[in-house]
């Protein structure tokens, strides 16, 4: 879409709007807005340094593609029918869900497509599937008791959400891997509620499947206090993020917490007014304030080059291993005792049973040299709080640091 360096002459009727009264007709945020105009994905005038946007051409952007007669009326009751299955939904927190104009259409669509995100994240559920079935698609949540069915929608539907999606998200490493995010108020608890989205689609011989993500930074990467409740792991942890260079180790088995126990330090971090990056695979979660480097590609020259490029950076804290390193770990290993080395504080994120399997492996890619630098290692596992499935995260610390 081109935005001209000056507004057109306006016709007759032609009302044109400044930057605050476009963010109020998009039902959008000032900082959406400017990602869109950056992204060129709106139409807009641009009138020396101030944007200009006419009415006519914002509405005509969120009608979308014009339809006409039978076509037009099937495509709007499909909006409307999931609209009001949504609104029956509702929870306290959920903004009602309000369609009515045959004009707006995609922005009605775009409405519903934020919508159905906000049912599932209201009803905690973390992943929505979208699959084909016989000539139209079936909504899903996952549960534990397994997937859900929600709602059907027909093909039309479907692809004009797909549609939304992709254009309001950016793709990580393809096209049909990407991520988004949405930010709502809520007036309940007086902040913003935000949700990561990642959105995967997979083409299958019955048509094309979505699958989305749904992560929330607050539940997954809380602050240090609620992520590690155990006051005396606590203090442990905070002695060792005060030291200014070398390396802590967060390790454990798979699905022992480990992540989130990582993620919140980075966060801690980074509220220290730190500069914290992290090199990874792929970010799942990203979390404000710290820098996420995901690698190009999966081997030696890529990890290679995102190091250097994070070295060079100016960076106090640099975290490794979210995800798997695999093949990568005596390279990521090696690197980490440099920057320890070098004056960096280094958070390594291993799937490791115990303390001596961690060091045995440091010594194994970098031999002795590095016992004087590292801080310390955490092995955790979950155990039952005993309320209902919740689960607690258990620490066995040990300390490596002469200065602890």
């Amino acid at each position: 879409m081109r935005t001209n360096e000056s507004p057109k002459p306006p016709l007759s009727g032609e009302e044109f709007l400044n930057f605050d009264e476009a963010v109020e007709l998009l039902r959008t945020t000032p900082s959406t807005l400017y990602k869109w105009l950056q992204a060129d994905k709106i139409p807009a005038h641009k009138l020396g340094r101030q944007w200009r946007f006419v009415r006519r051409e914002l509405e005509a952007h969120m009608s979308g593609q014009a339809l006409d007669g039978a076509p037009r009326a099937r495509r709007h009751q499909e909006i409307l029918k999931l609209a009001e299955f949504l609104s029956t939904r509702r929870v306290q927190i959920s903004s009602p869900v309000k369609f009515a104009s045959e004009d707006k259409m995609e922005f009605e669509v775009s409405q519903l497509a934020e919508s159905l995100i906000w049912d599932a994240v209201d009803h905690q559920c973390s992943l929505i599937h979208i699959t084909p079935r016989a000539g139209r698609y079936e909504v899903s949540y996952r549960s534990s008791q397994g997937l859900e069915q929600l709602t059907p929608l027909t093909e039309e539907l479907f692809l004009a959400l797909d549609q939304f999606w992709k254009t309001h998200s950016q793709p990580i490493h393809r096209e049909e891997s990407r991520r988004l995010h949405l930010l709502r108020e809520n007036h309940e608890h007086n902040h913003q509620d935000v949700v990561q989205v990642r959105y995967e689609k997979l083409q299958t011989a019955n048509g094309p499947r979505l699958l989305l993500r749904l992560w929330s930074a607050e539940k997954v990467a809380p602050q240090l206090e609620k992520a590690i409740q155990d006051e005396s792991s606590r203090r442990t942890f905070q002695n060792w993020l005060k030291q200014s260079h070398g390396m802590i180790v967060i390790a454990g088995g798979p699905a022992s917490g480990k992540t989130t126990t990582t993620l919140s330090l980075l966060r801690y971090l980074q509220e220290q007014k730190l500069a914290v990056f992290s090199i990874e695979d792929l970010a799942e979660i990203l979390i404000d304030g710290v820098q996420h480097v995901e690698l190009a590609r999966r081997n030696s020259e890529a990890f290679s080059d995102a190091f250097e490029r994070v070295y060079a950076s100016d960076p106090d804290v640099i975290a490794m291993g979210m995800g798997e390193l695999g093949e990568l770990e005596p390279q990521a290993l090696q690197a980490a005792l440099r920057a320890a080395k070098s004056g960096h504080l280094v958070i390594l994120h291993l799937d490791a049973k115990d303390h001596d399997d961690v060091s045995e492996r440091l010594l194994r890619a970098t031999g002795r040299d590095f016992e004087d630098h590292l801080i310390g290692i955490s092995i955790q596992q979950l155990e039952p709080t005993g309320r209902g499935d919740e689960r607690r995260a258990r620490y066995h610390t040990q300390n490596f640091s002469k200065s602890l």
